[in-house]
C-alpha cells in the first residue's frame, strides 16, 4: 500500500521468525485456518480523521496528519490534472465524507477520539493497477490505524483502537451510491483460498527441515539465525577478527538500529583485511536474499498453490479477467524483449525466474493479508514478478 501506511511485510521479510514458526505457518495455510485472511487488494492508500464537527480531514504522509487539515477539496487539488488517480482520489475522498457526514457527534467521537486516524484503500474502476476491478470499493484496515502525535505525525498506539475499530466495522454502510459509482464499503473481504494437500504440506515442511539441517540448526533457530551463522562460515570465521569487531560487522551486515559505517569499522586494519571486510559489508542485502532464497521460494510455493484459480471479491468474470492479465504479461515480455533496454530486460530476466509464462498467472487476487504470532503478512503468489514485468512496459492496464 505504501504512503503513509508503510510496508506489509511477506513472511521471509521478518527475520526473527523460526523456522518452527513457518511450519506452524503452512498448517495453518494447509488447513484454510488462517488467522484474520483477507483479500489484498491492489488500489491506492489514504488515511482519513473526522473531527468533532463531522468533517472528513485527508493524509497521504506524516506532514499531512501533522498539519490535520487536508480536506476534500485539497484532496481535489492535490490530484488535480492526474487524470485516473485524480478521479480515484477525489471521488473516494467525497464517498468517505459522505458516509460521515451523517454520523451523529456520539459516534464520531466513540470512533475517531481526539486525532486517531484510519487506514483505508481505494479501489476506483477509473484507476486500475495490474488488476481491473468491475466495482469501486473503500476498505478500512486495522494495520496503520491508530492515534498519531499531533506535533510529529507518528503513530502512538493501535492497540486502543480495538473497540472503536470494531464499532466502525459495525456502522459503516456495505454499499453506497456515489460520484457516479456503486461502492463497497468494508473492514475486509474475505480471502478466496485453497487448502493444501497433506502431500503439498508435506513437501513445504521437508524444504525447510532440509535448510535448516543444512545449516546444522535447530527449528527454534531463527531466519536472522540461519543467514548470520551461513556469514561467519563463508566470510568471518577465516579472518580471525576479536569478537568485537565480529559483532560490528554483524550489526552492519544486518543493518541494525547503531550500526556503524563500514569505515568506522575497519579502520586501522591491515588493507587485505579491510578490502575483504568491506566487500562483504558492501554486499549485505545482496548475500542476505541469496542465503534466504530457498526459504523465499518455499514460501512462495506454498502461496502460489494457495492462491492458485481463486478470484477476487471485486471481480465479477474471473476468467475474463484472468485472460486479461495473461495476455497483458505476454504484451508486456514482448514488449521489453524488443526494447533493447538493458534495465528493462534485466527486470524482465530476474522476475522471469519466478514467473516463466502466462499459465503460471492462475489467480485474479493480489493475494492475502493475516495475522500470526501478533504481526501481519501478506502471501502473493506469482502477483509480485507480474507487476514488475507489467511496469516495465508502457500502456499495458489499457
Amino acid at each position: 500500500m505504501g504512503a503513509l501506511h508503510g510496508h506489509l511485510m511477506h513472511p521471509h521479510e521478518n527475520l526473527d521468525l523460526r523456522f518452527r514458526d513457518l511450519k506452524v505457518m503452512f498448517y495453518q495455510i494447509a488447513n484454510g485456518d488462517l488467522d484474520s485472511a483477507c483479500e489484498k487488494f491492489d488500489g491506492q492508500n489514504i488515511f482519513l480523521h473526522v473531527d468533532s464537527s463531522g468533517t472528513t480531514w485527508f493524509a497521504r504522509n506524516l506532514s499531512d496528519v501533522k498539519g490535520g487539515k487536508v480536506a476534500a477539496g485539497d484532496i481535489d487539488n492535490r490530484f488535480a490534472g492526474r487524470g485516473p488517480v485524480h478521479t480515484a482520489f477525489n471521488d473516494a475522498a467525497l464517498t468517505a465524507s459522505k458516509i460521515f457526514s451523517s454520523w451523529d457527534s456520539e459516534k464520531i467521537k466513540e470512533v475517531f477520539g481526539d486525532n486517531t486516524w484510519y487506514s483505508a484503500e481505494i479501489i476506483h474502476t477509473a484507476n486500475p493497477n495490474v488488476i481491473k476491478y468491475d466495482t469501486c470499493a473503500l476498505i478500512f484496515h486495522w494495520d496503520g490505524t491508530g492515534s498519531r502525535d499531533p506535533i510529529t505525525g507518528h503513530a502512538i498506539s493501535s492497540k486502543a483502537q480495538a473497540s472503536a475499530f470494531k464499532m466502525l466495522t459495525e456502522l459503516l454502510p456495505e454499499n453506497i451510491e456515489s460520484q457516479g459509482h456503486s461502492w463497497k464499503i468494508g473492514t475486509s473481504f474475505k480471502a478466496n483460498l485453497n487448502k493444501l494437500t497433506q502431500e503439498q504440506l508435506n513437501k513445504a515442511t521437508v524444504d525447510l527441515d532440509k535448510v535448516c539441517e543444512s545449516s546444522g540448526l535447530c527449528q527454534t533457530a531463527t531466519l536472522k539465525e540461519y543467514i548470520a551463522k551461513n556469514i561467519r562460515k563463508d566470510f568471518l570465521d577465516s579472518l580471525n577478527l576479536s569478537s568485537d569487531c565480529a559483532r560490528l560487522v554483524m550489526m552492519r551486515m544486518f543493518d541494525e538500529e547503531g550500526s556503524l559505517p563500514a569505515p568506522s569499522i575497519t579502520k586501522g586494519m591491515r588493507p587485505g583485511l579491510k578490502a575483504s571486510l568491506r566487500d562483504v559489508m558492501k554486499k549485505r542485502k545482496n548475500l542476505r536474499e541469496d542465503y534466504l532464497a530457498p526459504i523465499t521460494e518455499t514460501i512462495r510455493e506454498v502461496s502460489n498453490l494457495a492462491l492458485s484459480g481463486t478470484s477476487s471479491n471485486l471481480v465479477s468474470i474471473h476468467e475474463k479477467e484472468l485472460a486479461r492479465i495473461q495476455d497483458s504479461f505476454d504484451s508486456a515480455v514482448e514488449f521489453v524483449e524488443n526494447s533493447n533496454d538493458y534495465k528493462k530486460l534485466g527486470v524482465l530476466n530476474k522476475n522471469k525466474d519466478q514467473l516463466q509464462s502466462r499459465d503460471q498467472i492462475t489467480s485474479s487476487q493480489e493475494g492475502v493479508v493475516f495475522k500470526f504470532d501478533g504481526n501481519s503478512y501478506k502471501l502473493t503468489g506469482k502477483f509480485a514478478p507480474l507487476n514488475q514485468i507489467l511496469g516495465q512496459a508502457k500502456d499495458w492496464s489499457k
